[in-house]
């Protein structure tokens, strides 16, 4: 699979990153991003970034390939950023092909 779908389109949103699925031991599996206008995005990659566990729960502006799989809005994340001015420790980290934007001074 390319990297970035010929029918996916780039797209920023902001919401906050909460696990969706779990694994027997109670572990998540799954990442969706719940935006501030009730959508929905399913995040999407061969491997989450593991970072991308440290930002559960906090505001993020996060850019993207979006596209529809069988109903749901898929995302594969290619840059995000911290909005919570308190919350920056695990903002500056890069991950996995994931471009972390710098926090404005």
């Amino acid at each position: 699979m390319p990297l970035y779908p010929s029918d996916s389109q780039k797209v920023s949103a902001k919401g906050i990153l909460l696990p969706s699925e779990w694994d027997e031991n109670g572990d998540a599996t799954a990442l969706t991003l719940f935006t501030h206008d009730e959508d929905e995005y399913r995040v999407e990659g061969d491997e989450i970034s593991p970072h991308l566990f440290d930002v559960l729960r906090q505001e993020l502006l996060v850019e993207g390939h979006f596209r529809w799989v069988q109903g749901r809005k898929i995302i594969r994340i290619t840059e995000y950023r911290c909005l919570d001015p308190l919350q920056t420790d695990s903002c500056d980290m890069p991950c996995n092909g994931v471009k972390v934007w710098q926090q404005p001074s």
